[in-house]
């Protein structure tokens, strides 16, 4: 039974020539060519000018925010460092003079 499904199958599915004039009856059935082609090329083109313009920006907004965070961390540290050199000089002068105030009046010329 398998065998003679097979040799059915092939059969049915072998290569037949095609009817004479075929090839050219369907290149007559198809659309004028160029046109379409063109459409889809200036398509992919402008698709590709989005997506790179798109992209350039992304990328610039990614740098921009890089840059702040880089610069923000600086501004941090640098309060950081200026708090300590201020306690720093605020012991210094503890030390140095433990009983000196500053009274209302001088305070205004500092």
């Amino acid at each position: 039974m398998n065998g003679s499904f097979d040799q059915k199958l092939r059969r049915e599915l072998a290569r037949v020539a095609p009817p004479a004039g075929f090839a050219d009856r369907v290149m007559a059935n198809l659309p004028e060519g160029r046109g379409r082609g063109r459409f889809w090329l200036g398509a992919v083109a402008a698709g590709l000018a989005v997506l790179f313009t798109v992209g350039g920006i992304e990328q610039n907004h990614r740098e921009h925010r890089m840059q702040a965070e880089r610069t923000q961390r600086q501004v941090v540290f640098a309060l950081f460092l200026a708090a300590e050199k201020l306690d720093h000089v605020n012991a210094r002068l503890q030390r140095s003079a433990p009983d000196l105030t500053i009274e209302g009046d001088e305070r205004g010329r500092l």
